[in-house]
């Protein structure tokens, strides 16, 4: 297959081409998804995409540059979710992770979370992304401390980790075979999900 350095060496009159930023991240969530970082490299987005290697270097100087870019692109970010109420909030919270984890790339987080543990490199492409999505989910416990929802001394990271973290085993753990029966049940599962860690909460120190 020939490659087609697309936008390397513009002739006059000539634009960019410009879908070519669309094309690259396409390939590259898709790559990465499936085989993770070790996997992840210029040569294999280049095959995919037959975007010349100049062309990509140009944009994303490594490949760090281009997972940070692609992960912003097409993963996205749990953003500002502020509905008003903790469990609306975290309803909300369910439904960004149920529709990402069902997804085409479901499988990034577990590529994400391995890959971080052995690559120094994955951990710089990844941290500027995790790190957003921390702050997300701890604003969404704060601003229910600051409501009166939940104790003063409520530890943010275990509310969020207690609900993402059931969320994603409940999707990622499925087999195959019942993974249409989970489908047509995640978004009972998701109030189920939600309403139990809320009970967790507020129950009282029997002690």
């Amino acid at each position: 297959m020939q490659h087609v350095d697309v936008g390397d060496t513009p002739r006059p009159g000539r634009p960019r081409d410009p879908e070519i930023e669309d094309r690259v991240f396409d390939a590259a969530i898709d790559i990465y998804s499936r085989v993770g970082w070790a996997g992840f490299n210029f040569e294999t987005v280049t095959r995919a995409t037959g975007v010349g290697k100049a062309a990509i270097y140009r944009r994303w100087p490594a490949r760090a540059d281009l997972l940070a870019a692609a992960l912003d692109a097409r993963w996205g970010t749990v953003g500002d979710i502020d509905t008003g109420t903790l469990r609306g909030d975290l309803l909300g919270l369910v439904e960004f992770f149920s529709v990402r984890l069902t997804g085409s790339f479901g499988s990034v987080p577990i590529q994400i979370s391995t890959d971080r543990l052995h690559f120094p490199e994955a951990r710089q492409a990844t941290d500027a992304h995790r790190n957003a999505e921390i702050r997300a989910g701890r604003q969404i416990v704060r601003r229910a401390v600051a409501r009166g929802e939940l104790p003063a001394d409520t530890r943010p990271s275990l509310i969020i980790d207690l609900v993402v973290g059931a969320m994603q085993n409940h999707v990622l753990s499925t087999p195959p075979s019942l993974r249409a029966e989970m489908m047509a049940s995640l978004p009972g599962f998701g109030e189920d999900l939600v309403d139990t860690v809320l009970r967790g909460v507020s129950a009282k120190d029997p002690g």
